[in-house]
């Protein structure tokens, strides 16, 4: 349980660092968080006794829409 507790911080994390300072053109390094994100949330519903991809998806819609937020924001600045 704590192994996906840390894969999903290191995903937050690694997703705000690319939607702020290196922002890519490859499209895999885009989703990498967000896939990381549903897995350790599918694994902690495993885990917990119950597969409930719903619950792993609220999650990856929120690092989601952080960094698009932060892509946005991080654009009008220049």
């Amino acid at each position: 349980m704590m192994a996906a507790f840390f894969v999903t911080y290191l995903s937050g994390i690694l997703s705000m660092g690319i939607g702020t300072h290196y922002y890519p053109k490859n499209w895999v390094l885009k989703i990498l968080p967000y896939i990381l994100l549903l897995l350790a949330m599918t694994f902690y519903s495993i885990e917990v006794g119950k597969v409930d991809f719903l619950g792993a998806l609220i999650p990856t819609a929120f690092f989601l829409a952080l960094n698009i937020a932060l892509v946005i924001y991080a654009r009008s600045e220049k």
